[in-house]
């Protein structure tokens, strides 16, 4: 059977700032993803199903490339949010007809950090220099230098406070986000509640339904997911549950998105 979803590790760690680890995240997720049933409860269908071609890993970001010929859709398991901005310069040699729906904690757009350009911090920054749009959703830490750039340049983020009390957040994003989507989620964008394991958490995060039932909206609406990346879990052996939400997260995302 031709693989349907084809994952790519990318374990690559360089300009974490707060907690480390993140190099190991890609291991652990598709270790716990061995536990997770391969049934999804909500939507009362197997997914065992769906193909899926876990490639080697990438160690060098420079040598991430990208494929979507076939229908495949390449999920890439970081490692830090860095390797974001390399998918992104990777996709856009092949198309340019797409939109990124950016979950994190945090802006991500501060021009340097820690004496580089490309830290996890500045991930954004480096999308945002590339052309292409994005809508920020979860934010709930960011700088100041961030903040008046967001001003200044009119950038649209989500704020997890704001999420909080408006009943229409989902359908405002949904509305923002072209037909074609990448979508990088960083797991810090969950309240520490879901994923503790990462390496900047921030409390007031984004609960695991809101996150469900955004994607699934973002179904319903006929978006086309065109790729993914799950990055920033940094796995510790006393908090099995990190690592398991994010294998969950996988397999959610597989039965939303694949199921015909």
């Amino acid at each position: 059977m031709k693989s349907k979803v084809v994952i790519i590790p990318v374990p690559y760690e360089k300009t974490t700032s707060y907690g480390k680890g993140t190099k190991n995240g890609p291991k652990a997720i598709l270790c716990a993803f061995k536990q997770v049933e391969r049934y999804d409860i909500e939507l009362n269908r197997p997914t065992d199903n769906i193909a899926i071609k876990i490639l080697p890993a990438v160690k060098d970001i420079k040598k991430i490339n990208y494929d979507f010929s076939g229908g495949n859709l390449p999920i890439y398991f970081g490692g830090e949010h860095t390797i974001t901005a390399a998918i992104i310069a990777a996709i856009k040699t092949s198309r340019r007809d797409f939109s990124i729906l950016h979950l994190d904690a945090h802006s991500d757009l501060r021009d340097t950090y820690g004496g580089t350009k490309y830290s996890h911090a500045c991930v954004m920054r480096r999308i945002w220099e590339m052309g292409v749009a994005f809508v920020s959703v979860g934010v709930r830490s960011e700088s100041y230098e961030e903040s008046r750039f967001i001003k200044r340049e009119g950038i649209k983020i989500h704020y997890a406070h704001q999420i909080h009390k408006d009943k229409d957040w989902i359908k405002k994003i949904t509305k923002r986000l072209s037909k074609n989507i990448y979508i990088s989620f960083d797991v810090d964008v969950f309240d520490p509640a879901v994923v503790r394991a990462t390496g900047t958490p921030e409390p007031g995060g984004l609960t695991w339904y809101q996150v469900v039932d955004l994607f699934s909206a973002i179904k319903k609406a006929n978006k086309n997911l065109i790729g993914m990346d799950i990055v920033e879990l940094s796995p510790v052996k006393a908090d099995l549950a990190s690592s398991f939400a994010c294998a969950a997260l996988l397999h959610k995302i597989l039965a939303i998105f694949c199921l015909k």
